[in-house]
């Protein structure tokens, strides 16, 4: 019987899950808790629920969906987390994904693993030398959800971007999955567009009122206090946002909900607004409502708060509010009891929220108070407060981001504390940009941006990276030209070169002009780097460094088919560097790289032989780097199956290429760029005059791949007969 590893019945013969009626054990990533502030929508989550139920007899197969949308501030994470409270029973699986950001979604997918694992419902370690890669995590969640008998709900919270939707859902699948989404957007994807949708209205004045008295945790004193608590939700419009921030500086207050209430009408006379309608009343009311809260907040918890507006709206680790600041300004954080009193006053006022997180205590800011912030500190003719702000954070990140290697290797050890602070680093980017006028930033925020890159690239997060680099390398642009002349920044330039040319090459042919001029900056500013250091000073990681850059120079000559330059590149490090160095035995990796860019260059040269004889021993000597099989490892080996087809030798590429494509999909997952490389070559080889198996079981792989963009060309040197790798130059450490 073929066996599917992640499926929770066909697991291990012989196990306990190996038996197709073992009945599942809850599974859940839902971490919070009931709202016991909530009210209402008792009419809403019963219509989701004859909807979504995965016992009904009349349901259709098929995932099925709802989404809930409406504007920031009506209440749809909470009421998709009643929905949760009230009939999570009715399923065997309930995972939360938080939405916002494509970081977001792929730790709540790797949650969903995680969860899984310890259930013992997908494999216990990741296969090959992966080090539980995330690709790999959000892969096995994907196969498991695709692939169980059981019930299961996906709860999409804040879902912004509906490409990422299209990229973690799959809906052709026939089981009893449900998927819910809350969104502002209610058009988000034509993968939801059978999803049924639920536009939440506000709540009714009498929930409202009843929501009032419950953040107060006290009934009305009298009919007057129960009148105004009506007016006041009436007069938000009944947000319940808005309402609960009211509320929650009542319950702070010395002031009776009259008094609120006049002041809150006292504010609005004062408003300057040009919209109209439904956005304008809703921006109109939270800002005024936020404007109040903070003006009746002491001085530390409003410095907290605009600290705080800078980063992520959800999953703030805690600890980096509470490490050691070293700025003056920042004390006031140093000290737990003030800081225990500011989080205290700020989560009973409703402004924040204390949740439990994966590697320990986070905060969350709701997002329309963040924007509130942000505009306030922008409109601000003033702005001292916000760059100083701005500048605070960027301290407080850089104790605790740690320093990436300066040779640019892939640091697996450091990659979860970089996973657990770069999504920061990646909002305060954002956040300082908005609204105008930006935020003229520093260059210590873009050695921040560059210190990021290698660990963002290296986890194929290529969006995130292309953007960061950007930045900073605008920042760097901006300083005056004395400064961006002085060793410091001109290595700090060369590191982030060594990042944007590699994701030239990731993005596409577009960008390889572009790869070729930054790779001969990199060269230049790193020989001039070399050649300031003293010659008794200089170190063997100097060295590196400066050899780096003249390979990934040869990368790029080996991409445009300039072969002649790359050979006398990699002859040269070979004779004045590697082989000083040490034995390959020593250097597995530096050698490695040689032997594969002068494998491409002998294939050029025609001469065949030599060519696979050369890739076969990069191979060798990149496992031993490696330790076994990796990602780095599976290009090498790409590049060897290529150089096999060239020299006739089809049915060893084919072959090469059929494994390599298995592993990239355990290793990578199905729609990553290098799966989808190695599916096209499959693809071409199997429409290939010289494969004689086109009856294979891999045709339709050929037929997909051959409509996809080209990632190979047809050889035009004479002595070659396939095709080669366009973006196969390896890649430096």
């Amino acid at each position: 019987m073929n066996l599917n590893p992640w499926s929770p019945q066909q697991s291990v013969p012989g196990s306990p899950l190996s038996q197709h009626d073992q009945p599942l054990a809850r599974v859940s990533t839902v971490q919070a808790s009931p709202n016991p502030c909530f009210v209402s929508r008792e009419r809403e989550i019963q219509k989701m629920h004859e909807y979504l139920d995965p016992k009904s007899p009349s349901r259709s197969a098929g995932p099925l969906g709802y989404v809930i949308h409406g504007l920031g501030g009506q209440g749809k994470t909470q009421t998709a987390l009643a929905y949760y409270w009230k009939h999570h029973k009715s399923y065997d699986a309930v995972f939360w994904v938080n939405s916002e950001t494509a970081e977001q979604l792929e730790a709540s997918y790797q949650a969903i693993t995680n969860k899984l694992r310890n259930k013992k419902l997908v494999p216990d370690k990741a296969p090959l030398n992966t080090d539980e890669d995330a690709a790999w995590k959000i892969e096995r969640a994907q196969e498991w959800l695709e692939v169980t008998d059981n019930t299961w709900l996906l709860i999409f919270d804040n879902l912004e971007d509906s490409k990422l939707l299209e990229t973690y859902v799959r809906t052709n699948v026939n089981n009893r999955g449900s998927i819910i989404i809350t969104t502002q957007h209610a058009p988000i994807s034509p993968i939801a567009n059978d999803f049924s949708k639920l536009e939440l209205p506000p709540l009714p004045h009498d929930s409202g009122s009843t929501l009032f008295f419950k953040v107060l945790d006290r009934p009305p004193k009298d009919d007057d206090e129960a009148s105004t608590a009506y007016e006041i939700c009436e007069w938000v419009g009944g947000l319940p946002l808005a309402i609960v921030t009211v509320a929650g500086y009542v319950k702070c207050s010395d002031s009776s909900p009259t008094e609120i209430f006049a002041s809150l009408q006292r504010s609005s006379r004062v408003w300057k607004s040009s919209g109209t309608g439904a956005v304008r009343n809703y921006d109109k009311t939270l800002s005024t409502v936020f404007d109040l809260a903070l003006k009746s907040i002491g001085e530390p918890s409003l410095h907290f708060l605009y600290l705080l507006a800078f980063l992520s709206p959800q999953g703030i680790p805690q600890d980096l509010l509470v490490h050691p600041h070293a700025l003056p300004s920042l004390q006031f954080l140093n000290d737990q009891d003030e800081y225990l009193s500011i989080r205290n006053d700020l989560g009973q006022r409703q402004l924040i929220k204390k949740e439990p997180g994966p590697t320990g205590p986070e905060l969350s800011i709701h997002r329309s108070l963040q924007n509130n912030l942000l505009l306030g500190l922008a409109t601000n003719t003033d702005t001292t407060f916000r760059n100083q702000v701005f500048a605070e954070v960027v301290a407080m990140l850089d104790a605790v981001v740690p320093q990436a290697s300066r040779l640019a290797q892939n640091e697996k050890d450091l990659w979860p504390a970089f996973a657990r602070y770069v999504p920061q680093v990646l909002a305060l980017r954002r956040n300082s940009q908005w609204p105008d006028p930006p935020i003229n930033l520093t260059l210590d925020f873009a050695k921040m941006l560059g210190n990021i890159g290698v660990f963002l690239w290296h986890t194929g997060q290529i969006r995130e990276c292309d953007a960061a680099m950007t930045t900073a390398l605008a920042i760097i642009s901006r300083q005056p030209l004395s400064l961006q002349q002085t060793p410091a920044c001109e290595a700090l330039v060369s590191d982030i070169y060594l990042v944007t040319g590699i994701l030239a090459d990731c993005i596409g042919v577009s960008r390889r002009r572009e790869s070729l001029e930054h790779r001969r900056v990199l060269r230049d500013l790193r020989e001039r780097e070399f050649e300031a250091i003293p010659a008794d000073k200089v170190t063997m990681d100097d060295e590196i460094r400066l050899a780096n850059a003249r390979g990934d120079l040869a990368c790029a000559y080996l991409q445009r088919g300039e072969f002649s330059k790359t050979r006398r590149i990699m002859e040269d490090l070979f004779t004045n560097y590697y082989k000083k160095w040490g034995t390959e035995d020593a250097l597995p990796y530096e050698y490695s790289k040689y032997y594969h860019h002068v494998g491409h260059v002998l294939m050029a040269e025609g001469k065949p032989a030599q060519a696979v004889e050369f890739a076969r021993r990069g191979v060798l000597l990149e496992e031993a780097h490696a330790g076994g099989v990796d990602s780095t490892v599976l290009i090498d080996r790409y590049d060897l199956a290529c150089l096999l087809f060239n020299a006739g030798r089809v049915g060893e590429a084919l072959a090469e290429h059929q494994e390599v494509l298995r592993l990239r999909i355990l290793a990578c997952g199905k729609s990553a760029q290098f799966t989808l490389e190695s599916h096209e070559a499959v693809g071409i080889l199997l429409h290939s005059d010289d494969c004689q198996d086109k009856n294979s079981k891999h045709a339709s792989t050929a037929t997909i791949a051959a409509t996809g963009p080209p990632r190979a060309s047809r050889a035009r040197s004479s002595g070659t007969r396939g095709f080669w790798r366009r973006s196969g130059a390896k890649r430096t450490p």
